[in-house]
């Protein structure tokens, strides 16, 4: 993928709790449609993982997880926008992406908090990015909480 191509990949960035540190890990579309990990960096106290945090103490991943709200609370069409365009990403790894019948957890004041996502039969040839189990994380562009189950 050259430098313009990788600029323009659709991606998205997934940022996932391990302890006292957040796990932010970018997803781009490569060739075919495939959708596959590009990188992966934990941040925590200390910094960043990356080279750009190693030579300017200072990144972008530090800045999402600075900027990104803890407990993100958003109204149902935001929710519903921002979770239909990640599952958008999804359907070309998984052969089923579906919504529960409740997918969404809602806060006192209705307002969504977290939402579920089921997959399964995933083209293991095809990504790195889940294997069967439960995944929780935060979209970068709102902090909305996401529970995904993989069959």
């Amino acid at each position: 993928m050259t430098a313009k191509e990788k600029k323009d990949a659709r991606h998205i960035y997934f940022l996932t709790p391990e302890g006292k540190a957040t796990r932010i890990t970018k997803w781009v579309e490569g060739e075919g449609n495939d959708v596959i990990k590009e990188s992966s960096y934990l941040v925590s106290g200390a910094g960043c993982q990356c080279k750009a945090f190693e030579f300017k103490q200072s990144c972008k991943h530090v800045d999402m997880v600075l900027n990104s709200p803890p407990d993100a609370a958003v109204e149902l069409s935001e929710a519903r926008k921002s979770v239909r365009g990640f599952i958008e990403r999804l359907r070309t790894v998984y052969g089923t992406v579906e919504i529960p019948p409740e997918p969404y957890e809602r806060n006192v004041e209705g307002k969504v908090t977290c939402i579920t996502i089921k997959m399964g039969n995933p083209a293991y040839g095809k990504s790195q990015i889940f294997f069967p189990g439960t995944w929780t994380g935060r979209l970068s562009e709102n902090g909305l909480k996401v529970r995904m189950i993989v069959e």
